[in-house]
């Protein structure tokens, strides 16, 4: 059986990580959940919206992906844990897509997601070890 643990602690830490470009700087995923708030919120759902926009929206859906991931660590029982892990994993995804949806018209989109690879791979790889498990062991 594959070690959920170590592979939902690395993939929280790997989307903390995730670059953004903002202004003449950047930035990790973990500082635009602080900017959150504080500040004034540029917020848009709109997937027309501008990328400054998207970070918000981004930060907005990873910051209790994030927080369920880190739930998932300390919950007893297997099925808590399951679901915990699978809500915060759809939650970052969301999240990382809205930070990257502008890959082919923005160059700072395509930074975000060039640097969110690894954690891709790593929620990818989260993602299928909770499947198997949960072949192995009938969720009720």
């Amino acid at each position: 059986m594959p070690n959920l643990t170590a592979r939902t602690i690395w993939t929280l830490v790997l989307n903390c990580l995730i670059l953004f470009g903002a202004g003449h700087g950047i930035g990790p995923l973990v500082l635009a959940n602080i900017y959150l708030f504080a500040g004034e919120k540029e917020l848009s759902f709109s997937l027309t919206a501008s990328y400054d926009q998207s970070i918000l929206t981004a930060a907005l859906f990873s910051l209790p992906g994030q927080l369920l991931l880190l739930v998932s660590l300390m919950a007893k029982g297997d099925k808590s844990k399951y679901l915990l892990r699978l809500a915060g994993i759809v939650l970052l995804w969301i999240g990382y897509f809205y930070l990257v949806h502008h890959f082919f018209t923005n160059g700072l989109a395509r930074f975000s997601f060039f640097t969110g690879l690894p954690f891709l791979i790593s929620s990818v790889m989260l993602f299928y070890c909770l499947l198997k498990s949960s072949d192995r062991q009938p969720v009720q």
